[in-house]
């Protein structure tokens, strides 16, 4: 998967932005998917049409429909040789958090040394990029499993 000593590149995942205000999660697993070039079913379809956002409890229902895998929370902080790490080891990470205030669901593509965070985030009409501090303040720490993969 192409790990750089001092970084995680980017992992080319084809953004896609959420179809409505509260779809962010169902874009975020199809971008899961569409990096591994499989094709997502489309998770929890009930939800998805409700258009209220999931609840900690629907993020395990999710991993189950759909066979991702998760992350255990840290009780520290998040530093980049762990998301290097875990990008290296998983490939692009599905992560719950306040990442534009309210909670959202955004997937990290790749880390640098530097800290500097490569993030497809479905509310925004193309890649951003942030910061593992930004990461840190805004991953959900009111949930056991805020970060997925789709295990290969």
């Amino acid at each position: 998967m192409g790990v750089h000593s001092s970084s995680q590149q980017p992992y080319l995942v084809d953004h896609i932005r959420q179809e409505k205000p509260n779809s962010c999660w169902h874009a975020s697993a199809r971008m899961l998917y569409g990096f591994w070039n499989q094709a997502c079913i489309n998770p929890l379809p009930a939800d998805y049409d409700a258009d209220q956002g999931l609840t900690a409890q629907q993020f395990i229902d999710l991993a189950s429909n759909l066979g991702l895998s998760t992350l255990p929370r840290v009780n520290q902080s998040y530093g980049w040789t762990w998301m290097r790490d875990a990008l290296n080891s998983y490939g692009p990470i599905w992560a719950a958090g306040q990442w534009n205030g309210p909670n959202h669901i955004v997937v990290i593509t790749g880390v640098d040394s530097d800290g500097t965070l490569y993030v497809n985030d479905p509310a925004y009409p193309s890649p951003v990029i942030r910061n593992m501090g930004w990461f840190n303040q805004k991953i959900d720490k009111n949930v056991d499993i805020p970060m997925m993969y789709l295990a290969q």
